[in-house]
């Protein structure tokens, strides 16, 4: 598509499984990706690696393994008019939901021939290749760093991809990479709320030079990313998850305000 444009590369932006595509395509084809910002989903290895060894986030995707039946979750998606869509994409996003018209035009968009067959197969590709030759092949070149400009966004509340599985998807990228995590917001936040993750994005986009290095502590001690990953999180973004305290709740679970106990750094400082 891109070079169908007349372009010879681009800012690539993608949500869940078209997040999912964009990390796969600033692997697989670099010179075409200039900048990539992924929504809601983490790197495919990362991914992976969650949904194989994370209960939660096995549970929490349960959707994908629905969608391992053949024609049923298409007639569902499609029957009344889309009203499934409506249903997921509230039950998916925090207390600000979506607005109706948008939650309207998807579910109108779903109605449209061959589209549920489209918008599902894709992720009957993610479950059957786990342990096919071509998955793991897939999965293998994946190990190749993203070397572009990466932002990365999720909501908090995301009761799909939990934060625990996205965080940490920097280790696969030697660029400047920056987590943002948007507090109250869940799977949906460009719906959800459009303003800031507008905001957010442009001005990431705007920034000629962008960087997740900080400014020295004050102790003299580089901050994170400036001495490459956090040996706590190992992750650079700007905004990253604390460790897990004992036998105490899981900060994955709640909004991020921690510092990194190694580096020091504030989520979205």
């Amino acid at each position: 598509m891109i070079r169908s444009l007349g372009e010879p590369d681009a800012a690539l932006v993608g949500h869940d499984l078209g997040g999912y595509l964009a990390w796969t395509a600033a692997t697989m084809r670099p010179k075409l990706v200039r900048r990539l910002a992924v929504v809601s989903m983490p790197h495919p290895r990362r991914w992976r690696s969650a949904m194989l060894s994370d209960v939660r986030q096995t549970r929490a995707g349960s959707h994908i393994w629905g969608f391992q039946r053949p024609w049923i979750p298409e007639r569902r998606l499609t029957a009344d008019d889309g009203a499934l869509v409506g249903e997921l994409i509230r039950e998916w996003s925090g207390p600000r939901l979506p607005e109706d018209e948008a939650v309207e035009a998807y579910r109108r968009a779903m109605c449209i021939p061959s589209t549920a067959h489209c918008s599902v197969e894709p992720y009957r590709w993610l479950v059957r290749s786990l342990a096919r030759p071509d998955g793991i092949q897939f999965y293998r070149r994946m190990k190749r760093p993203v070397r572009v400009p990466t932002l990365h966004l999720h909501g908090s509340l995301d009761p799909v991809l939990r934060t625990r599985s996205a965080a940490g998807s920097g280790e696969y990228v030697e660029a400047p990479y920056r987590w943002r995590l948007f507090d109250g917001l869940g799977h949906f936040p460009h719906e959800e709320d459009p303003v800031a993750f507008s905001t957010e994005l442009i001005n990431w986009l705007k920034d000629p030079s962008p960087t997740a290095d900080r400014e020295p502590r004050p102790d003299g001690e580089p901050r994170h990313g400036s001495r490459g990953r956090c040996p706590v999180c190992r992750t650079r973004p700007d905004g990253h998850v604390a460790q897990p305290d004992g036998d105490g709740p899981d900060p994955f679970d709640a909004p991020l305000r921690d510092a990194c106990p190694m580096s020091g750094q504030l989520p979205g400082a």
